[in-house]
């Protein structure tokens, strides 16, 4: 299962369902901008997140922190990698570049 849903307020019954499912959707929607744009190798969360929002994945209402969250996600489920390039992001702090995980 690709998406952790990170229970910090200890939701539970339908309100926890449907968070888990949005994180579940989130991963999926990460790895589908990569589908869909073949020629884009890597990118850093903040482009991710912005060609999500181009590209209609997502609306500019979903916090970036939850894409980080499922850009880890894929990361610890060996679908992505984290690369070692960084470049400053829209903070100026520096991003780390992410890809797909390459079939052996």
């Amino acid at each position: 299962m690709i998406g952790t849903h990170y229970n910090t307020n200890g939701v539970s019954g339908e309100q926890k369902a449907a968070a888990t499912a949005r994180s579940q959707s989130q991963a999926e929607k990460v790895l589908q901008l990569f589908a869909d744009n073949p020629s884009v190798k890597r990118a850093t969360p903040s482009q991710i997140y912005n060609g999500m929002v181009k590209h209609q994945l997502i609306t500019h209402h979903v916090p970036i922190t939850s894409i980080r969250r499922a850009i880890s996600d894929l990361v610890k489920g060996g679908m992505m990698v984290k690369l070692p390039e960084t470049k400053p992001g829209p903070m100026k702090q520096p991003e780390h570049f992410y890809s797909l995980k390459q079939a052996a």
